[in-house]
């Protein structure tokens, strides 16, 4: 036989603990809170960075428009200079002085003609000013358009530095005749970026039209004459704020714009590492914020939890003692359900306890008739064994008496047997037992075999009909009528259709050759037809010359824990 074990039931959804419910059901509450705190945050960077983008774009603005305006007055000077008297009489030492208390200490004026040839430069004294002009660019373009011109930074031959000239022509007719020019230096120009009052982190920067730097905010003595590379001035970006590398080798944030009056360019920038560092903190404020709200969750879940989970445990401990009918008090909780299962609870602990009492009275009661009925039932076989004798001994042989004698004493013991189990089943070996216990000598001729295995009621009656018929025939004619024979009854425990069912064989062995009866007796016809109608099987008889074997084949009652099946 081989032992096989019934398929484990499926796997129930994972559990977790209170603490965790709890702790998942606080971070749910919080996770739309967090998201609009997360919102908020991203939002308030992003109107931060807007806000810095558009200072950046006014800072540029009022830095263009003062540029021009201080322009324009400059020009609006240099024409005014331009209708001077003095120097419409060619008197160039009276021009000279006049336009000296004009600029009242500021830059300087130049006079050219038109061939090069400086007239007047307050920068020295009159008489003293150098023969050419070092702008001769500008003559040029004046030559050409006629209009006021901004030049391109130069290095002037009377301040012998860096300087840029705002010029305008003075007219004879409709032809200019002269150059009119205002000396600028690089400090006037950075004079304007300082009434800016930028912020530490914010720079400006001003170019001429070629691109080189003539004015800015930080460090111009480093950066005055350098070449503004062309992604940093901008082109195509107007006015618009984008991220570059300044010329300090800073990631900035900037943007740009072109004078219409000079043709110079301007840029404001802002160190994009501030704006930067903003999101950083505000990312980081955000996650300590996420992390503390977490923690705060689960520290008030684990410190809720403590009180449920007491509770539960109480719970559980009541309903443990429930099952094992001990007495059950679960103390109050503040958890009202919980207070409601322990009351079910003991309220069920005591419709147990009187069910079981009740139960045991009824038990106690069955088993008193029970044990009345098979009192009557033993009187009654009694009194037709005697109502037997009386009859039969005077019409019958005395091996018909006995035989029949025989079979009362049958179902007398099976009655005893089951009224031990409450006529509910019986244990196989036993019936076996029981059944071949008057047909046992001095010397052990059966062998037994066999699993636990209960069989109901009315098969244990018949089976020990059976078996009582079985030992009388092997002990009249089979193994048992020799000191040698042997008797094995085995059995074995299967299923079929999802039910257990039993096989029991009995087989004689090393007893008298035996013959198949001529006709078919009572006992053989009480075997085969009315014990298989009663055990809802079947059974086989067969007269073999080394002895007889019966194979009786019915429906258990119901397979003990740990059963094997063959």
């Amino acid at each position: 036989m081989t032992n096989t074990r019934p398929a484990s039931a499926p796997a129930g959804r994972r559990a977790f603990p209170a603490r965790t419910h709890l702790a998942v059901f606080g971070l749910c509450l919080a996770l739309p809170l967090l998201a609009a705190l997360s919102g908020f945050v991203f939002s308030s960077i992003r109107q931060e960075r807007l806000s810095t983008e558009r200072r950046v774009v006014q800072e540029l603005n009022q830095l263009v428009d003062s540029l021009e305006r201080d322009l324009e007055r400059h020009v609006t000077l240099l024409n005014t200079l331009a209708t001077s008297s003095f120097l419409q009489e060619e008197d160039w030492r009276a021009f000279h002085a006049q336009a000296t208390n004009a600029l009242q200490g500021r830059s300087y004026v130049v006079l050219v003609d038109m061939a090069g040839r400086q007239i007047v430069n307050t920068y020295v004294p009159y008489g003293q000013e150098p023969q050419t002009t070092g702008d001769p660019d500008t003559l040029r373009r004046i030559a050409e358009t006629g209009r006021p011109v901004f030049s391109n930074l130069f290095t002037s031959k009377v301040v012998r530095r860096p300087v840029l000239n705002v010029s305008v022509p003075v007219l004879r007719g409709e032809r200019p005749a002269y150059v009119l020019s205002l000396g600028l230096l690089p400090e006037d120009i950075a004079g304007i970026l300082t009434s800016l009052h930028l912020e530490p982190d914010w720079v400006a920067t001003v170019w001429d039209a070629n691109g080189t730097v003539i004015a800015r905010s930080r460090y111009l003595d480093r950066f005055l004459g350098s070449l503004i590379p062309a992604e940093l001035r901008g082109q195509g970006r107007p006015r618009t704020v984008f991220r570059a590398t300044n010329l300090d080798g800073q990631r900035v944030l900037q943007a740009v714009a072109t004078s219409g009056l000079s043709g110079w360019g301007a840029a404001v920038n802002v160190s994009a590492e501030k704006v930067d560092r903003q999101l950083l903190s505000a990312a980081a404020w955000l996650a300590g914020t996420v992390l503390l709200t977490a923690l705060a969750g689960v520290a008030l879940a684990w410190s809720m939890s403590r009180g449920l989970t007491r509770a539960l445990a109480d719970t559980e401990t009541a309903a443990l003692a429930l099952g094992r009918n001990q007495s059950l008090r679960a103390p109050p909780s503040r958890v009202s359900e919980l207070n409601e299962v322990n009351r079910a609870l003991e309220r069920a602990h005591d419709d147990l306890t009187r069910d079981r009492a009740a139960l045991a009275e009824t038990d106690a009661q069955k088993t008193m008739i029970i044990r009345e009925l098979n009192h009557r039932m033993r009187n009654m076989l009694t009194l037709v064994q005697s109502i037997a004798e009386l009859t039969m001994a005077a019409y019958a042989p005395r091996e018909v008496t006995a035989g029949f004698y025989g079979r009362l004493k049958a179902l007398a013991l099976s009655s005893d047997l089951l009224t031990t189990e409450s006529w509910d089943s019986a244990d196989l070996g036993e019936i076996v037992d029981k059944a071949i216990a008057p047909h046992v000598g001095a010397s052990l001729q059966f062998d037994l075999g066999g699993p636990a295995v209960r069989i109901p009621a009315k098969a244990a009656v018949a089976l020990v009909l059976a078996l009582h018929e079985l030992c009388t025939n092997a002990t009249k004619y089979g193994a048992l009528s020799s000191p040698a024979g042997r008797v094995k009854i085995g059995w074995a425990l299967y299923q079929e259709g999802g039910r257990g069912r039993v096989k029991l064989r009995w087989q004689e062995m090393l007893g008298p050759p035996v013959a198949a009866p001529a006709r078919e007796g009572l006992g053989t016809a009480l075997i085969t037809q009315a014990v298989a109608h009663d055990i809802s099987g079947s059974v086989e008889l067969v007269h073999a010359p080394d002895g007889t074997v019966c194979t009786m084949d019915f429906p258990s009652a119901g397979e003990p824990p740990g059963a094997s099946f063959q």
